[in-house]
């Protein structure tokens, strides 16, 4: 991943809320841990940066400074140097880097959905009416109200294959549709594909740990 790559509002949205996240874990599991703990975790992030982090390279920071006292004497605790700004080269801070992260999840999620919306004729193209109309109402169900067509995967080919959304979702024994549908990042069908793409992320970085670790194999004696 690039250290010059920009990202857009909605990874910066994404960045914040996950980091919110981290903390919350972060405080619930080293809340009460001991000065030997929190030292170790400040020891293990240094490592994993390759360089002393400031305050703001790190997920725990406000426990840290809290159990331990200000951030040069934690650093003091921990016998590590402050790292000056040139022994950063460009490293990007925690935010950055989270928001980069959140930017691929983003736009993996973006392209998922136009490839959904694009197969969904070839994959249900040979369903009944009333297969498609049960995919409605499961919908409605989800969102607990009648779904606009752009809520749903497949919302252009309903429409085309009923003749319009409203004999649709009339057909399917729903109300009428909101007449403001959320907006793109809110809603469901995005929030779902946005998870499915971390998911699968975390999964490649398993493999690759998984690809890295060294068998060792005994030599065979005599």
């Amino acid at each position: 991943m690039s250290e010059k790559m920009t990202y857009s509002k909605q990874a910066r949205k994404l960045a914040r809320e996950e980091l919110q996240r981290q903390e919350s874990s972060f405080a619930y599991k080293y809340g009460e841990a001991s000065e030997e703990e929190l030292l170790k975790y400040l020891w293990h992030s240094a490592r994993q940066l390759g360089f002393t982090p400031w305050d703001n390279d790190i997920v725990g920071v406000a426990v840290l400074k809290r159990r331990l006292g200000a951030w040069p004497l934690v650093l003091k605790k921990a016998g590590l140097k402050f790292t000056p700004a040139q022994e950063r080269a460009d490293t990007p801070n925690l935010f950055v880097r989270e928001a980069q992260q959140q930017e691929i999840y983003h736009q993996r999620a973006l392209a998922a959905m136009q490839n959904h919306d694009r197969d969904f004729r070839q994959q249900h193209g040979g369903d009944s009416d009333e297969d498609i109309l049960e995919y409605l109402r499961g919908w409605a169900v989800r969102l607990k109200h009648t779904p606009n067509q752009c809520e749903v995967q497949g919302g252009g080919y309903i429409r085309e294959r009923f003749g319009g959304w409203d004999k649709a979702v009339k057909r399917a024994g729903l109300s009428e549709p909101p007449n403001n549908p959320p907006k793109l990042f809110n809603r469901l069908v995005y929030l779902d594909e946005l998870k499915r793409q971390r998911r699968l992320a975390r999964e490649e970085q398993q493999i690759a740990a998984e690809n890295e670790k060294v068998i060792y194999v005994a030599p065979t004696l005599g």
